[in-house]
C-alpha cells in the first residue's frame, strides 16, 4: 500500500477546442470585514471573490440565486454560481490584483472601537456564458463516506474527495499552497492512458483516495496502490486550495515536476509553480469553454 502525506508547509496539447470566445475587459471592486469569526487571510478570499462578482455583474449582469427563471437542461445551467450571486459569465484572466486595508474608528457600546476593512481591487478579463456549464458536485471529507463532509481538519486527518457528475466528462485534481499547486488526482501510479484527467461517468458517484474495494472504479488499476492522502501542517492555522478541474472534452495536463521522496513509504505528488498553474488554466479556457473548475477551500488546524 502506497501512502501519499501532503505536508502543507512544504507542499502540501490534445485539446478538443470549441471556439475562441470573445473577452472583455472589466474591473471589479468589494470590502469585507475582518471579525472574530474571520481571519486575514479568509477576509481576502472572500473580498476577491466578491470583487470577482462585481467585475461580472458590470459587463453582463446578475441574478441573485432565489430567481427561477434558469434555463436548465439535462443537468447543465446557463449560469455559474458564485457565492449567493448568479452571475451571466465567467472570469478567465486576472490582469491586476490589488488589496488595501482601512482601519475604521467607530462608536461602540463601551466607546470607541476600531474596525479593519479590507478592500479588493481587481481588473482581468470575462466571457459571456453562452454554452451550458457542468454543474457537478464535489464535497471533501475526512472519512470515506459522503457523510463525512468537511472543508476543516485536523492535524495528520485524511483527506477523501466525493465527486458526481451528470454527463461524462474527464476529471483532474490539484492542490494549491502558498506558490506551488500539487497534482492529486490521477493517482501517481495509473497508467498512460490516464497521464491528464481520469474518466468520469454521468450519475456515477465516486469517493477518491480510499483503498476499499468499493471505490474500485478502474479495473485495469489496482486499488491497493492509490494516493491515500494525509493533511499536515507546521503552522496553527494553513489555508489551501482545492481545484476541481473538468470537462466533457479530454483535455492535457501542464508540465508537471517529479515526485519528491521523504521517506520510503512516503512522497509528495508532482507539482508546478502557482504561477505556471493559473497560466495553465489561463490558457485552456480561454480556447476551450467546456473547461471548467470550482474552488474549495479548506483549513487545517494543527
Amino acid at each position: 500500500m502506497k501512502t501519499l502525506i501532503l505536508s502543507i508547509s512544504l507542499l502540501l496539447a490534445v485539446m478538443h477546442f470549441t471556439y475562441c470566445q470573445k473577452l472583455f475587459r472589466s474591473k471589479g471592486t468589494a470590502k469585507v470585514k475582518i471579525d472574530p469569526q474571520i481571519s486575514k487571510t479568509e477576509a481576502r478570499a472572500k473580498a476577491r471573490e466578491l470583487a470577482i462578482i462585481n467585475a461580472i455583474e458590470e459587463k453582463f449582469g446578475s441574478y441573485v440565486e432565489q430567481e427561477t427563471n434558469i434555463d436548465i437542461e439535462n443537468g447543465q445551467t446557463k449560469f455559474k454560481v458564485i457565492g449567493n450571486t448568479r452571475v451571466k459569465g465567467e472570469w478567465v484572466k486576472t490582469l491586476r490584483e490589488d488589496y488595501t486595508e482601512d482601519l475604521r474608528s467607530i462608536e461602540g457600546e463601551y466607546g470607541k472601537e476600531y474596525e479593519l476593512w479590507i478592500e479588493c481591487e481587481i481588473e482581468g478579463k470575462v466571457r459571456e456564458v453562452q454554452q451550458v456549464k457542468v454543474e457537478f458536485e464535489a464535497i471533501p471529507l475526512n472519512c470515506p463516506n459522503k457523510i463525512c463532509r468537511t472543508t476543516e481538519f485536523q492535524q495528520e486527518e485524511p483527506f477523501y474527495l466525493y465527486f458526481r457528475s451528470p454527463v461524462n466528462g474527464h476529471l483532474s485534481v490539484f492542490m494549491v499552497e502558498e506558490d506551488e499547486a500539487y497534482r492529486l488526482l490521477p493517482y501517481q501510479q495509473m497508467a498512460e492512458n490516464y497521464t491528464d484527467a481520469v474518466p468520469i461517468k454521468e450519475d456515477q458517484p465516486y469517493i477518491f483516495f480510499s483503498t476499499e474495494e468499493e471505490h474500485q472504479y478502474y479495473k485495469e488499476f489496482n486499488q491497493q496502490i492509490v494516493d491515500e492522502l494525509v493533511l499536515t501542517t507546521e503552522k496553527e492555522i494553513e489555508y489551501v486550495q482545492l481545484y476541481l478541474i473538468f470537462s466533457s472534452n479530454e483535455f492535457q495536463k501542464p508540465l508537471l515536476d517529479p515526485m519528491i521522496y521523504s521517506r520510503e513509504e512516503f512522497h509528495t505528488p508532482k507539482s508546478l509553480s502557482k504561477g505556471n498553474f493559473q497560466k495553465w488554466l489561463r490558457e485552456i479556457r480561454t480556447l476551450d469553454i467546456s473547461f471548467n473548475y470550482q474552488i474549495i477551500n479548506l483549513k487545517i488546524r494543527k
